[in-house]
């Protein structure tokens, strides 16, 4: 069994002794786990691994071999990797279910007694899925960290690693979904023929649900247009607002009678500052960014429809003026696009690769 690139790289560090803990979502097939297991073993001889159950999800918990002799020698290690002031941000993997990004760490921001604008990430994972990813926080120490674990329903942290920097938006080099489709009718060979022009053309990679909510009376791209005009007066109501606030305009009388929510914080930012940019500042900042970014989502999504409305999405498709490409696989690792500008022979005859164009 090869180990996958991302998995690969974890055991890297923590055979360096960067990591003291690494653990990884695993198979309900005992034989894959098993070859997981001796895969492990064979390329990291120095690590140990075991197969654990938590709030009836299954991990493989892996450690270096010396450092799996019980809790004095976890004390032992977590306290020599406190962080260093030359590495002062603590990154972690994040695991939860049936919680967004930012439910998720507030809740692990109180626990510990810090404001959740302490983590940074580089983007949101949606509520209604299963999901692992990284976040960093400042002089906060991975033993502080570890030690929430027991506490926490729904969410884990591990795979700590101490750096000099933290993760910030535009980090994110990709995602990696597995999708379960049920209860699905079709006949098995319309099925293939779907899947098998999946594999030959590719599909548009539309922003979703997650970026815009799932209430048509509380659209947050609407909000992120009015911000992104610098409309202030003009906001429409975050979520629904209360039918007290929509009748009386008492933000203070409302605010103060709601439960602790994004609603409550800013109507007691309107009735502190008025209708103006420094009442959507109480805002956490996370959420200030949520609502523009849904809004530049709504725009590339339209962009997007025009562009294959007005050129058929072909598997042979090539570049048009006004296209962002990748030219190479190693380009795209590097985050280099080329703009398309010129209408020759020469560059139009260049196929986009599969998965490869942009907007």
């Amino acid at each position: 069994m090869i180990l996958p690139i991302e998995i690969d790289e974890v055991l890297k560090e923590l055979d360096r002794e960067t990591m003291f803990e690494a653990s990884f979502p695993a198979s309900n097939d005992k034989g894959e786990r098993e070859r997981f297991h001796k895969a492990i073993r064979h390329n990291y001889p120095s690590l140990v691994s075991r197969t654990a159950d938590v709030d009836n999800n299954r991990f493989v918990i892996v450690t270096k071999a010396s450092h799996a002799k019980g809790q004095k020698g976890w004390a032992r290690v977590a306290k020599v990797y406190d962080p260093p002031k030359e590495t002062p941000y603590c990154h972690f993997t994040l695991y939860k279910e049936g919680k967004d990004t930012m439910n998720a760490l507030q809740i692990v921001g109180r626990m510990l007694k810090i404001n959740s604008n302490t983590f940074s990430y580089a983007g949101t994972k949606d509520k209604r899925a299963i999901t692992t990813q990284r976040v960093s926080v400042k002089n906060i120490s991975s033993k502080r960290l570890a030690s929430l674990n027991p506490r926490l329903n729904g969410i884990k942290v591990g795979n700590f690693k101490y750096l000099p920097h933290s993760i910030s938006l535009g980090d994110l080099y990709g995602n990696r979904f597995s999708l379960a489709i049920r209860d699905v009718v079709a006949d098995d060979s319309i099925i293939h023929r779907a899947i098998a022009e999946w594999q030959k053309r590719g599909f548009i990679n539309y922003f979703g649900l997650q970026r815009f909510g799932h209430s048509a009376q509380a659209q947050t791209f609407e909000i992120g247009k009015q911000v992104s005009k610098q409309l202030f007066n003009h906001l429409p109501a975050v979520r629904q607002m209360k039918e007290k606030y929509i009748e009386t305009q008492d933000a203070k009388a409302c605010g103060e009678n709601m439960p602790q929510c994004l609603e409550k914080t800013l109507l007691l930012g309107i009735a502190r500052h008025g209708k103006t940019l420094t009442a959507i500042q109480t805002l956490p900042r996370n959420m200030r960014q949520l609502y523009t970014h849904s809004y530049q989502s709504l725009v590339w999504n339209r962009v997007t429809s025009r562009r294959f409305s007005e050129l058929s999405f072909k598997s042979d498709s090539k570049a048009i003026v006004g296209d962002l490409f990748f030219p190479s696989q190693e380009s795209a690792h590097k985050g280099r696009c080329l703009l398309k500008t010129s209408t020759s022979l020469s560059f139009c005859a260049q196929s986009c690769p599969q998965g490869s164009m942009l907007l």
